[in-house]
């Protein structure tokens, strides 16, 4: 038997008789351990002895039975000054006893534990600045931006925008982009054709003198507004032209010349009168309400022509200084 318990044993006697044997077994344990918690600077007393410091002490006896055992303390100590240190992400907040802590620093603290020790904390709060991730981008002119997180309209010039946004490890990260404005292009050209020709522009196709429009779109999918200026020549070597008198001539520039001949009435109806400079360029075209036919309005020197088309289709050249 190696366990402390009660047994029994029946026997029979030399009467005859059963007996029975009732046995009360105690062990006695022959190892004890136990932990002890103290306050720094505290002692303890443990089997005649006076423990200070913290460990793993042993005693040995005999038991009431003749028995030996070893009895085992582990002690600890709780320390009266304790450090510890914590990192804060930029605009995070630490609760530090009846503190909430939200700058780099150190910070005291007494607690009280169970065993009614006071334990001074010192605490060191360093704290790391929000990461910037920095971006290139831009924007048309007439155009917000409303990329990479942003939604910012009427955008004007150069501009850097900044979000903060909250990272994996629950910190604050600064996305930056610096957003460059392209303005719209405006370009003007001038196209010189032959009467008759035409000349294809922003999809349309021209014959007529004027100025007209384009809208195109650059590399970057920006505005590009081009205005064009068609010139259409007519020539003013007409074999077939007859001869007007054209006087005065010359003429002083803003001064009037008339036109003369002897119109039917027929020429007269539907006539139209053109006035081309040197090089071909109409400069005026108009038709006649009175005869002579007065031409005025001229004021850059040069040399010009005067060409009329009558109602029946004759074209009549005339050629003024």
């Amino acid at each position: 038997m190696t366990q402390s318990g009660v047994y029994t044993d029946t026997a029979v006697n030399r009467n005859g008789c059963d007996s029975i044997t009732i046995l009360t077994l105690n062990v006695a344990p022959k190892f004890y351990e136990e932990t002890y918690l103290m306050c720094e600077g505290a002692s303890y007393m443990w089997q005649n002895q006076t423990i200070l410091n913290a460990g793993r002490y042993e005693a040995r006896y005999h038991n009431a039975y003749g028995c030996d055992s070893i009895r085992v303390l582990n002690v600890e100590v709780i320390p009266t000054n304790v450090t510890a240190s914590v990192e804060l992400c930029q605009g995070q907040s630490y609760q530090f006893g009846n503190q909430t802590i939200t700058e780099a620093g150190t910070y005291t603290y007494t607690f009280a534990n169970s065993l009614n020790c006071d334990s001074i904390v010192t605490l060191t709060v360093t704290t790391k600045p929000a990461p910037v991730g920095v971006l290139e981008d831009y924007t048309c002119e007439g155009s917000g931006y409303y990329s990479n997180g942003f939604s910012i309209e009427n955008i004007t010039k150069d501009t850097v925008v900044e979000r903060t946004t909250r990272n994996i490890d629950g910190c604050d990260s600064i996305i930056r982009v610096n957003v460059k404005f392209i303005p719209t292009v405006y370009e003007s050209i001038t196209v010189t054709i032959n009467e008759g020709e035409s000349y294809e522009f922003a999809g349309n196709t021209y014959t007529q003198a004027g100025t007209y429009e384009g809208h195109f779109y650059t590399d970057l999918g920006c505005d590009s507004i081009v205005t064009l200026t068609l010139i259409v020549t007519t020539p003013v070597d007409n074999a077939y032209a007859l001869p007007i008198i054209v006087a005065p001539n010359p003429v002083v520039g803003g001064q009037s010349t008339f036109v003369n001949r002897e119109w039917t009435a027929e020429e007269q109806n539907g006539m139209r009168v053109e006035v081309l400079n040197a090089v071909g360029q109409v400069v005026d075209v108009f038709t006649p309400a009175t005869f002579p036919i007065e031409v005025g309005g001229i004021y850059t020197s040069g040399i010009y022509y005067i060409r009329v088309t009558s109602g029946t289709g004759e074209v009549y050249l005339g050629r003024l200084v």
